[in-house]
């Protein structure tokens, strides 16, 4: 009903409800604005991220060999592909007068990300229709896709893949031409074998071979035709990296095969429990609204005519990715993240289906899960700042002794704005069973806001190698030409020491300096022919320790040449 006409204008803006979801440009805001937080402000940190920016800033400041076979100061890192890598050195050359670099390589993940979320908005329309956005927004709520897309490492670039090729799948509904959805297909099993090795893209390679057999509109010439040409157009650029690489460097080429093949195998018991735990939190909400809507409307596979709302194109994807737990023997969050964006697609149609009491207690969760969780970010900020609640204050820094908090108004600011936004939002949002996903994505959202602003200098302080970094490079005596070489040390910290100490690195035979990573409880001997100079770790860090070596001066021998 119209308010009546006398009624002032403020008051009936007042009864007017937020949409749900919001309409394209504040929703793709929304979206850009979920990518971008946190990408910015802070060092490279432990591990994944300095490792990703130390191969990122060979290619950007090296040579063509660099962007060929990645590396990190010389030191080559097999465990990963480039591509993901090419455009974070991209963006540093691109974006690098007005960043810093590891800002500017940070970047590049939202790119990918925005580009997954994109391709899952797409592929939802292709499938079902208009619920582009309730696809993105079931992605945007896994917690698990939070974790993973913000830092400068591989696992942007094969979500990006992943998302792109069950895409250019769907699509084949719409336009089933052979020679231009092979080529798209290929061109996604070329990226998630570039992005995360062979490892990664067998899931995909899987979901596109079984294509003509498990899905009904594939089942033709034109279909297989298709995947042949998808398979040919990748295998091309399988070879052209490996044995680009391989020329370049053949001990680089052995090595990555080697991890290749050490990716695969059955997994034990142990990693069998890690995949069950993570996947609970990693895929939710996704995962529970997904299945209740596949026991709702089971699928038909192998001919028969499956429901409208359950096409099964994104259930192909996710039980590859599935299967793939099968051969992956160690246990890690990247394995499981293929097995978002189908997920995403097949909890699409239902959150619109949900009953009004499940869109309720989803809503309900979702509210006041992240109300609480807001609140108390917001009382861990007052204790930094003000040492009240002590014992809260107390942990923090029991955590990272030697941190020393500061008032910074810009992001304070921010995270007020963003904290009444959301009690705005959960209180004026259209009453639709649409509330519970999109409150859920917000809240995610906010969350993650206020953790990159009030809480980012204190856990900058104790991710960040820099207090490592400065150290060595003083008790260097600051000398830019001196020469360090390393025993132990990790692609992280040897990135880390490289970017923030602007350390060089070399041999032992050729450097007067020697830098041994290694733990607190364990004290190596002393290399014969160097002298401990220092040593430390940093703050907070209850396991690394660094040692410093200098080189001792050869005794003069009677009669050499001076």
């Amino acid at each position: 009903m119209m308010p009546p006409a006398g009624t002032p204008a403020s008051l009936r803006l007042t009864r007017r409800r937020l949409p749900v979801p919001l309409a394209s440009p504040w929703f793709w805001g929304f979206i850009a604005l979920y990518a971008a937080t946190g990408l910015v402000g802070h060092d490279p940190w432990k591990n994944d991220d300095a490792a990703g920016f130390g191969i990122a800033w060979a290619m950007a400041s090296g040579g063509w060999h660099d962007w060929l076979l990645p590396n990190v100061a010389g030191q080559y890192v097999a465990e990963e592909g480039p591509l993901a890598f090419w455009l974070a050195a991209l963006f540093i050359k691109l974006f690098g007068g007005v960043l810093t670099p590891f800002d500017a390589a940070r970047l590049s993940a939202a790119a990918w990300s925005l580009g997954a979320i994109y391709c899952v908005h797409r592929a939802s329309r292709e499938l079902w229709g208009e619920t582009g956005h309730h696809a993105a927004l079931c992605l945007v709520a896994c917690v698990g896709l939070l974790l993973r897309t913000h830092e400068t490492s591989a696992e942007p670039a094969l979500l990006f893949a992943s998302a792109y090729t069950l895409w250019a799948m769907a699509h084949w509904r719409r336009e089933p031409l052979a020679l231009r959805t092979g080529l798209t297909l290929g061109l996604g099993l070329a990226l998630a074998w570039l992005a995360r090795g062979p490892h990664a893209a067998v899931p995909l390679i899987l979901a596109v071979l079984a294509a003509p057999l498990a899905l009904p509109d594939w089942r033709n010439p034109r279909g297989l035709l298709a995947v042949l040409i998808a398979v040919a157009a990748a295998a091309l650029v399988w070879a052209w990296w490996p044995h680009l690489a391989g020329a370049a460097a053949p001990e680089f080429r052995s090595a990555y095969f080697a991890w290749t093949l050490g990716q695969f195998g059955w997994p034990p018991l142990s990693e069998w429990r890690y995949y069950a735990k993570t996947l609970a939190w990693f895929a939710f909400p996704a995962w529970p609204v997904a299945l209740w809507w596949l026991l709702r409307r089971p699928p038909a596979f192998l001919g028969q005519t499956a429901p409208r709302q359950v096409n099964p194109v994104p259930l192909l994807f996710a039980a590859t990715a599935l299967l793939s737990l099968a051969w992956s023997r160690a246990g890690s969050e990247s394995v499981l993240l293929p097995l978002l964006p189908p997920l995403a697609l097949i909890a699409a149609p239902a959150v619109s289906q949900l009953s009004r009491s499940a869109a309720a207690m989803l809503d309900w969760f979702g509210r006041m899960t992240f109300t609480l969780l807001a609140g108390l970010i917001w009382l861990g900020y007052i204790a930094m700042q003000t040492g009240w609640p002590p014992k809260i204050a107390f942990n923090f820094a029991k955590l990272e002794p030697g941190f020393s908090a500061s008032l910074e108004p810009l992001p304070l600011v921010v995270a007020l704005a963003a904290t009444l936004l959301w009690l705005v939002v959960i209180s004026r949002s259209q009453r639709t069973v649409l509330r519970g996903i999109t409150h859920w994505s917000y809240g995610i959202a906010l969350c993650w806001l206020l953790v990159m602003t009030l809480l980012l200098p204190w856990i900058d302080y104790g991710r960040t190698y820099r207090p490592v970094a400065l150290a060595v490079h003083i008790s260097m005596g600051g000398d830019p030409k001196a020469c360090l070489a390393s025993r132990e040390l990790g692609a992280a910290q040897r990135a880390s020491l490289q970017t923030l100490g602007d350390l060089r690195f070399g041999t032992e035979k050729a450097c007067h300096w020697l830098v041994v990573q290694g733990t607190q409880r364990f004290t190596p001997l002393a290399p014969q022919g160097w002298t401990l100079v220092w040593q430390g770790n940093r703050p907070g860090d209850r396991d690394e320790r660094f040692r410093l070596y200098r080189k001792r001066a050869q005794a003069s021998v009677p009669g050499a040449t001076p």
